[in-house]
């Protein structure tokens, strides 16, 4: 199986329904947009499509081979060890790689790295109860904006989480089929060259001791991020400030 093949292979499945996509989509304005569970993209691609303004995801995902079900076996013939570049050719094909941060781990540690204020999250990752638990603990605090949940009343770690510590304290504001969604206003906020800095960190951090094994591949990719998170600050019409 070609790496093209195995793309659309994986590509072909767990996906949210159309309307679920447009019900996502109508809480999308800009600025910093965290996707946990990004896996092949198609809720990065629905938020990044609905711009209103400028702004940036997060594509968060531990992008693990167990998460390739019965296509791991072509992945590691690839000599692959992670579904990561099936990720980044989809953002390629789409042409918003440029407003998107890809980053590779677990949810829950990459949260309690960044303190930044978050304008919508969408958290369809590890729907295991514990997972759910500890994302809403870790991200939801973050959030200004809206905070939505995929597999609700379906898969039951993920309902339990939801019903136990987002209905109670949140406004819900909508549900479509498995996508609920709730009001957040959440207490941290940085400075923009605060959250560069941070993001910086986790990205870079993140980057050494998971995904390269060739010191010329990881300085190429750090600063291919470090272009696009400069980039982004210019966007909003600030001095680009030194990352560390």
């Amino acid at each position: 199986m070609s790496f093209e093949e195995a793309r659309k292979q994986l590509s072909s499945g767990r996906r949210m329904s159309p309307r679920e996509y447009q019900f996502l989509s109508s809480f999308v304005d800009g600025g910093i947009c965290v996707d946990i569970g990004a896996w092949m993209g198609f809720s990065t691609r629905a938020i990044v499509s609905s711009f209103k303004r400028e702004g940036i995801v997060l594509a968060i995902d531990p992008h693990s081979l167990d998460c390739a079900g019965k296509h791991r076996a072509a992945v590691e013939k690839l000599g692959l060890s992670s579904t990561r570049p099936f990720l980044e050719a989809n953002l390629a094909e789409w042409e918003i790689a440029s407003r998107v941060v890809v980053i590779e781990g677990r949810s829950q540690d990459i949260g309690r790295e960044l303190d930044l204020r978050v304008d919508l999250l969408v958290v369809d990752g590890s729907h295991r109860y514990a997972d759910v638990v500890e994302d809403i603990e870790v991200w939801v605090p973050k959030v200004r904006g809206y905070a939505l949940f995929h597999d609700y009343q379906h898969i039951p770690g993920a309902t339990k989480a939801v019903d136990e510590l987002m209905m109670p304290h949140y406004k819900l504001v909508g549900k479509q089929g498995w996508l609920v969604a709730f009001e957040c206003k959440g207490e941290v906020a940085l400075s923009f060259d605060e959250y560069l800095k941070a993001l910086n960190r986790v990205v870079m951090s993140t980057k050494r001791t998971a995904f390269h094994t060739q010191e010329a591949a990881r300085q190429a990719e750090i600063a291919s991020v470090q272009a696009l998170l400069v980039s982004y600050h210019a966007l909003r019409g600030l001095e680009p400030c030194k990352l560390d």
